[in-house]
């Protein structure tokens, strides 16, 4: 899609109501109410560019887009568009070594509220990180 808008995109009509539908969830989550909002359709219905247009900076201002995907190949790993969700957010590169991730990981979630640091070892697992460095050892 990034290609495609960098050539230029045809006009977007008609998807008004689903625009509507994306912002209600937006708002909500602005609210405090988070939730996940899946778009199902056939392939080349125009999914992609849906989330291309509804999450353009000037819709979305301060808010920090992360983007994933789910592909019939990578059915053999379990949870992999949420592992490369979590990678995007925490900037964990594929060739980092256990104990950057943890810094990573840890340092961002106690940022958030340090409450949430009882899901840290759940995310450290979901990275194959070992158990002995989840728990703080190296």
């Amino acid at each position: 899609m990034e290609v495609a808008a960098a050539r230029g995109l045809t006009g977007f009509v008609g998807r008004e109501d689903e625009l509507v539908q994306l912002g209600s969830a937006m708002q909500s989550a602005a609210g405090g109410r988070g939730q996940i909002v899946a778009v199902v359709g056939e392939p080349g219905v125009g999914k992609s560019r849906l989330f291309h247009e509804f999450t353009r900076a000037e819709r979305m201002p301060g808010w920090r887009i992360l983007k994933t995907g789910a592909f019939s190949y990578g059915k053999s790993t379990a949870y992999r568009p949420v592992i490369d969700l979590l990678r995007a957010y925490f900037e964990v590169s594929d060739r980092a070594d256990p104990q950057e991730i943890r810094d990573k990981v840890v340092g961002q979630v106690l940022a958030l509220d340090k409450e949430l640091a009882s899901t840290v070892p759940a995310l450290l697992s979901l990275f194959d990180v070992p158990a002995r460095i989840r728990s703080g050892g190296h």
